[in-house]
C-alpha cells in the first residue's frame, strides 16, 4: 500500500485516500490477526486503485526486460562488438571458411565434430540405381547464376536467427535424393570429386564438356554412371563451418586500421564490387599515396618488402602452409599501383583464391567497419590447416596469443 501511495496519491480520488490510510492502519495494528476477509477487501482497494504499480503483471515486465535487453544487444552490434561468420577462404589460413571432406568411414567423435564445428552428412539410397544429377539449362542457369539445380530456403536457428539453404537434388533411378546444405557452401566441388574425380578442376561446366546430360522425368539429369544399392549409404561428407570472429566496430572510430591489419569492410561502400549489401574480410596492405607491385610472389610497397603483419611475413617467404602473392587481376601487367587518397588496398592472405582489390580495385576508408578482435568459433578449425605439423601448431597458437595480446593493448 505504501507503494501505491507513494506513487498515485495525485491521481486517485480524496475518498480512496482515505480508505488507504484506514485500511494501511488497520493492518499494521492488527497484522498478527488479519483475517481473510480483511485481506481481500484490501487487495481489491488495490487492485482498483493501483493503475500500472499494483497487481504486478508479470507480463507486461517480462516484455520491458526483453524489449530493454534487445535494445541493449543491437546498441553492441552497432557500436562495439558484431559476430562475423567467414564464409569462404579467401583469408586461409590466418581464418578458416567453410569447406568440406569426403569421407566412407568417419573417424571423429561427436565432441571432435564440435570443437571442429563440423556436420556430417550421409545420404542413403531410396532405390539401387545409378546416380544422376540435376543441373540447369541456360535460361535457368543464368536466373540462378548456378548449373546445378537447386531451391532456396531459410531455417532458423532457436528460433530467432534466419539461415539460408538451397536443396539440390540427386536422383536414383528416377527417385529424387535431395541433399540441404548452407547457402554459402560450394557443393559444386564435392559433387565432381565425389563422382567424377578424373575431372581435376571441380568444375561441372568442365564435366559437361565431356559427358552430356539427359532429360528424365521433365528434368536435365547430368548421368555419373555410379550404382548404389538401395538402403545403403552411398555419399557422406563433413562441412566444415567457416571461422566465426568477434568484430571491434568501436576502435574504428579512433584508430583508423593500419598496414597488416585483418578488417571487415560493407560491399555497399565500393563501386566496383557486387554484391553489393554483403560484408568480407581482407587485409590492409596500403594506405593512400602507397605504390604497390609484387615480385617472384612477394609483396613490395614503397620498394619495400611488405612485411607489417606476421601472415604478410609468413606469406613473403612461403611459410607454409601460406603460398605467397599471386600477381593477377590489376597485377598482371606487372605494372605496379598507386593507391589514390581516400583509399586502402585490401588482400586476401589466400590471394591465390581470393576477389580482393586486385579486381575490384582499392577500397574508400569509410567502407571499413571493425578489425576482427577475437576467434570465438570453431575452436580448432584454424588450427586444423596445420594438421600433422607440430612445430607449426606451436607457431600458430602463440602467434594467436601475441595477436590478442596485441589487440587488447592496442599495439595493432
Amino acid at each position: 500500500m505504501g507503494l501505491v501511495w507513494r506513487f498515485r496519491s495525485d491521481l486517485i480520488g480524496s475518498g480512496d485516500v482515505q480508505m488507504l490510510r484506514e485500511s494501511e492502519g488497520q493492518l499494521r495494528v492488527r497484522s498478527r490477526d488479519l483475517t481473510l476477509e480483511a485481506i481481500e477487501r484490501g487487495h481489491l482497494l488495490l487492485a482498483r486503485v493501483g493503475g500500472n504499480i499494483f497487481p504486478v503483471r508479470s507480463h507486461t515486465e517480462n516484455v520491458e526486460l526483453f524489449f530493454t535487453v534487445s535494445v541493449i544487444a543491437l546498441a553492441i552490434r552497432a557500436f562495439f562488438f558484431q559476430p562475423f561468420s567467414i564464409p569462404t577462404n579467401s583469408m586461409w589460413p590466418t581464418y578458416g571458411g567453410m569447406t568440406s571432406e569426403i569421407s566412407t568411414a568417419m573417424d571423429r567423435t561427436p565432441l571432435d565434430n564440435f570443437a571442429y564445428g563440423a556436420r556430417t552428412y550421409d545420404i542413403i539410397s531410396p532405390v539401387s540405381g545409378i546416380v544422376s544429377i540435376a543441373i540447369n539449362g541456360g535460361v535457368d542457369a543464368a536466373k540462378q547464376k548456378s548449373l546445378l539445380h537447386y531451391t532456396g530456403f531459410r531455417k532458423w536457428r532457436f528460433g530467432i536467427f534466419p539461415m539460408h539453404f538451397r536443396r539440390y537434388e540427386l536422383f536414383v533411378d528416377g527417385v529424387a535424393v535431395p541433399i540441404e546444405v548452407p547457402a554459402d557452401f560450394n557443393i559444386e566441388q564435392l559433387l565432381v570429386r565425389k563422382f567424377f574425380p578424373h575431372i581435376t578442376s571441380n568444375r561441372i561446366a568442365d564435366v559437361l564438356n565431356v559427358h552430356s546430360p539427359e532429360f528424365h522425368h521433365g528434368r536435365r539429369l547430368l548421368g555419373t554412371g555410379v550404382h548404389v544399392e538401395a538402403s545403403k549409404v552411398f555419399f557422406s561428407f563433413e562441412i566444415i563451418h567457416g571461422d566465426i570472429i568477434l568484430v571491434n566496430r568501436f576502435i574504428t572510430h579512433f584508430l583508423p586500421p593500419r598496414r597488416g591489419d585483418a578488417v571487415v569492410f560493407a560491399t555497399r561502400y565500393v563501386p566496383n564490387l557486387h554484391p553489393a549489401d554483403l560484408y568480407y574480410i581482407k587485409r590492409l596492405v596500403a594506405k593512400a599515396g602507397d605504390i604497390l607491385s609484387i615480385d617472384e610472389d612477394m609483396l613490395y610497397a614503397n620498394g619495400k618488402l611488405a612485411n607489417f603483419s606476421w601472415p604478410m611475413l609468413c606469406n613473403n617467404r612461403k611459410v607454409p602452409p601460406y603460398r605467397g602473392y599471386f600477381p593477377f587481376g590489376s597485377f598482371e601487367n606487372q605494372m605496379p599501383i598507386a593507391v589514390e587518397k581516400g583509399n586502402v588496398f585490401v588482400m586476401g592472405d589466400n590471394s591465390r583464391d581470393s576477389y580482393d582489390s586486385r579486381y575490384f580495385g582499392a577500397i574508400p576508408v569509410g567502407a571499413i567497419v571493425g578489425k576482427p578482435f577475437l576467434h570465438v568459433y570453431p575452436f580448432l578449425a584454424a588450427a586444423h590447416a596445420y594438421a600433422g605439423n607440430s612445430r607449426l601448431k606451436k607457431k600458430y597458437a602463440m602467434h594467436r596469443i601475441i595477436h590478442l595480446w596485441d589487440r587488447l593493448i592496442g599495439n595493432d
